[in-house]
């Protein structure tokens, strides 16, 4: 196109802002001064842009009403002061007109009669302009037959609607926005229900009162509908959910009471609900689930009830990846909240204390950072707290002494620092699971962990903890006896199962982490590796039934406790990497469970004893100490200490005799026996049934696990 010397376009708007504060910078740096009537001599200007600037409250200069090519104006917060010049009626072709200034400006309007020359007027922006004294404000806007976009925010309209027969503006006005103007209400105008083609309808905070009227199901076009902060005190009217082109709804803080409707699922275009802060009750209905397309659910400061994991199941029948905002709080919502597995930042926030009914907890494998709030003790209810592998910082959290139902405790792989308290564990009498793996914790650890006759998982592993194992362990009664039925914290093992959600436990056995879920309840584990610990291992733990004990990497010395082999459910033992000393007890080969075994870099002696499992073992298993015997290349010499020897040649030749007899007595033993052992089970219903019984739980402990 050839240029033509005609200046079309004129922008001297300053620099955006998204604030009120950033407003202020505008302010400053934004154009001043006097506008300059040589404006006029642009004869084919069309688009006039002065927003974001700061004229100092000088009036809007009324010759610009004879610049009649224009089709665009645009004066919003420009620091304009005065009353709005009535010539800007002389823009006969003006299509797009906005005043927009922060609420309490000094620009002012007398009366509008001078818009309703503007018959080519579609946007009309007024935000923040003073109208209280214009009374007939409709009735001049309902003289714009071409508008399709009104904004009269802030702008303290009031109630002065008298009755029109005929609304001028409903074949094209698709959005309109009337909010902030608190005393339009309390009815709402009956002329706003003939506005059939609306798409967007703001009436946030204008006092309307009563039941929401049933006139608005003629605005069947409408997409998006915020009437949030007006008393309505009713309950969730159903109609509203037969708007199918509805995107956006929020009805919050209207004292909404009762349930929300089934019906509510028919509204699938639905991208964002706001229904918090009013009276809604009872559970939510199924058909929420419906809604695919959901980007916010805000729905806190209720008296919902029901398992929170109800709402993440409704919605397994799509995938809400579109969900950005979630908000549940304050309400009586219990259950599962399984935020783990994201990319969750920031600190962990202080609203707990109104979720006294929440039971399980999960944030775990995120970028969550700062102390655990206080807030948290209000948690009384809660079974369930994973924190693991965050960026979690400061001491032990006091507060979790009050967390009293409190099952399992996972605060693995953060910053935490100090030494443990002892109290707390004195009010966490049903611990099943304490995890507090890779922390900076130190001192001893404290002797009334002792007292959680219910703990069969404990890791206090990759931490500075120093003295010796407590022999007291010994009481944890749990971990001594095979069957737990008689512990009742074992309940909360199944909620997994009653949530629909898998809640799971990761314990480190066999050298790699394992993740329990469903068998948690059989899986007794404790791994104190790679501490300062020190002294002797205590006797008393032979007493456990454990599946896992892990004692590495410490600075253990003696001897390892001859009673070793009373631990027959040992399937991972690890003793490397300390200072123990003498021989490999003998009774080690009775742990015939046993798949993973590393003694490794301390100071054995003598051979190793002969089972099945002890030679199947790798060499790297008994490297760095001085063992011999399979499945080391040392044979053993006659001299080693592990196999007694006797001193005289008459001893031999009675032991040879000796040995004839009892190999005889062994082999009469057996017969017998077995053939006794062997009808019992043929005819003996009752010992057929629990041999039988034992070998299911044997199947079980092998495959219950869920490996990663």
């Amino acid at each position: 196109m050839p240029s033509t010397g005609h200046v079309h376009e004129l922008h001297v708007s300053s620099l955006n802002f998204n604030s009120y504060y950033e407003y202020h910078v505008v302010l400053k740096y934004g154009l001043g001064g006097n506008i300059n009537p040589s404006l006029l001599e642009l004869k084919h200007l069309k688009h006039l842009d002065l927003s974001r600037n700061n004229f100092k409250g000088i009036p809007i200069p009324s010759f610009i009403g004879s610049i009649q090519s224009l089709i665009y104006l645009n004066l919003s917060f420009s620091g304009f002061g005065g009353i709005i010049p009535h010539q800007l009626g002389n823009l006969s072709s003006l299509c797009y007109l906005n005043f927009e200034n922060y609420y309490g400006n000094d620009l002012k309007v007398e009366n509008l009669q001078w818009i309703s020359s503007l018959s080519s007027l579609q946007y009309l922006e007024m935000t923040g302009i003073i109208l209280s004294k214009v009374h007939d404000w409709f009735q001049v806007i309902n003289m714009l037959p071409s508008l399709e976009e009104l904004h009269l925010s802030h702008c303290q309209l009031q109630h002065h609607f008298s009755p029109l027969s005929v609304i001028n503006s409903t074949s094209l006005l698709v959005t309109l926005d009337l909010s902030y103007n608190y005393d339009l209400g309390p009815l709402m105008p009956m002329w706003l229900f003939s506005l059939t083609n609306l798409e967007s309808l703001n009436l946030r905070d204008d006092n309307f009162k009563g039941p929401i009227p049933s006139g608005l199901t003629n605005l069947t076009h409408l997409k998006i509908l915020d009437m949030s902060g007006n008393p309505f005190n009713s309950t969730f009217p159903p109609w509203m959910c037969g708007f199918k082109h509805l995107e956006y709804l929020d009805l919050s803080s209207t004292d909404l009471k009762g349930n929300i409707p089934s019906a509510i699922g028919n509204l699938s275009s639905l991208n964002t609900l706001r229904l918090s802060n009013s009276h809604l009750e009872g559970k939510l209905p199924n058909s929420l689930g419906s809604l695919c397309k959901l980007r916010e659910l805000i729905l806190y400061n209720n008296t919902l009830s029901g398992a929170v994991s109800e709402i993440f199941r409704r919605f397994r029948r799509c995938n809400i990846v579109a969900l950005k905002k979630l908000d549940l709080s304050y309400n009586q919502l219990s259950g599962y909240v399984d935020l783990g597995n994201n990319l969750l930042f920031g600190k962990i926030p202080k609203c707990w204390m109104k979720w006294k009914h929440l039971e399980i907890l999960n944030l775990q494998n995120n970028n969550l950072s700062g102390v655990i709030p206080s807030s948290m003790g209000y948690l009384t209810n809660l079974f369930w707290l994973q924190l693991r592998n965050n960026n979690l910082h400061g001491e032990f959290p006091l507060s979790l002494r009050k967390c009293r139902n409190l099952g399992v405790l996972d605060l693995s792989e953060n910053k935490f620092i100090g030494k443990i308290p002892k109290s707390i564990w004195i009010s966490l009498r049903w611990l099943v699971a304490i995890n507090l793996r890779s922390n900076k914790f130190h001192g001893e650890i404290p002797l009334e962990l002792c007292s959680l006759v219910g703990l069969q998982i404990l890791d206090l592993s990759h931490n500075n903890f120093s003295g010796t194992i407590p022999r007291c362990f010994y009481n944890l009664s749990a971990m001594t006896t095979l069957h737990n039925s008689d512990y009742p914290s074992l309940t909360i093992l199944s909620f997994g199962d009653i949530y629909g959600l898998m809640a799971e436990v990761t314990v480190v056995t066999k050298g790699r982490e394992v993740e329990y879920s469903s068998v948690l309840k059989f899986v007794k584990s404790m791994d104190l590796s790679s501490n300062n610990l020190s002294g002797e291992i205590p006797v008393e733990l032979t007493s456990l039934q454990l599946q896992t004990l892990n004692l590495s990497n410490n600075h253990l010395v003696g001897k390892v406790p001859s009673k070793i082999g009373n631990m027959r459910w040992l399937e991972s033992l690890d003793l490397s990497k300390n200072q123990l000393s003498g021989t490999i007890p003998p009774s080690i080969s009775s742990l015939t469970f046993l798949s993973y075994l590393n003694l490794s870099y301390n100071n054995f002696t003598g051979s190793i004893p002969t089972s099945t499992q002890l030679q199947s073992f790798n060499e790297s298993s008994f490297i760095g100490n001085q063992l011999c015997g399979p499945p080391l290349q040392q044979n053993c010499s006659v001299s080693d200490p592990a196999i007694p020897h006797g001193d005289k040649q008459g001893d031999d030749e009675d032991s040879l005799q000796k040995e004839n007899y009892l190999y005889l007595s062994l082999g009469l033993g057996f017969a017998f026996g077995f053939w006794g052992v062997l009808a019992s089970l043929l005819f003996n219903v009752p010992w057929n049934m629990a041999f039988c019984a034992f070998l299911d739980r044997i199947v079980l402990r092998l495959y219950g696990a869920r490996l990663y």
